[in-house]
């Protein structure tokens, strides 16, 4: 478990590059803090969860269930790609913490969905994926 507020980015990303997470098959990764308190604090919380995206898609290949409780962020739904050994990701969010990436679509969810539709397109058996918004 992440906590932003405590857990510097280097240190998840070091911990995510263990030998013993190699061959990992489940993975979970959850952000309990509430919305950002100013424009500052949001671009902290959209580069923090971006570098974490990042990071674990590529490093975890192996994972075939991906949990997640963080913001919801568009532009980290191409990550998901690198995951070929994916099978199902449940993306759970607080519907007060707004969604980082590029939309300005009236639905956050659906346009969640609709990203992870084009990430899972070249996949021969594309992975189940909920979007649950607490």
């Amino acid at each position: 478990m992440v906590f932003l507020s405590t857990t510097p980015v280097d240190i998840v990303l070091t911990l995510l590059q263990s030998p013993y997470l190699r061959n990992l098959k489940k993975f979970a990764i959850s952000n309990f803090e509430g919305p950002p308190i100013d424009q500052d604090h949001a671009n902290a919380i959209d580069r923090y969860w971006s570098l974490v995206f990042d990071a674990f898609t590529s490093i975890l290949r192996s994972v075939e269930k991906v949990r997640v409780h963080t913001p919801l962020h568009v532009d980290c739904c191409t990550y998901f790609a690198r995951m070929r050994s994916l099978k199902e990701l449940k993306w759970s969010a607080y519907s007060e913490i707004p969604v980082f990436g590029g939309t300005s679509d009236n639905d956050p969810k659906e346009a969640v969905e609709k990203a992870l539709g084009s990430a899972f397109a070249g996949f021969m058996q594309k992975p189940r994926y909920w979007i649950v918004l607490h």
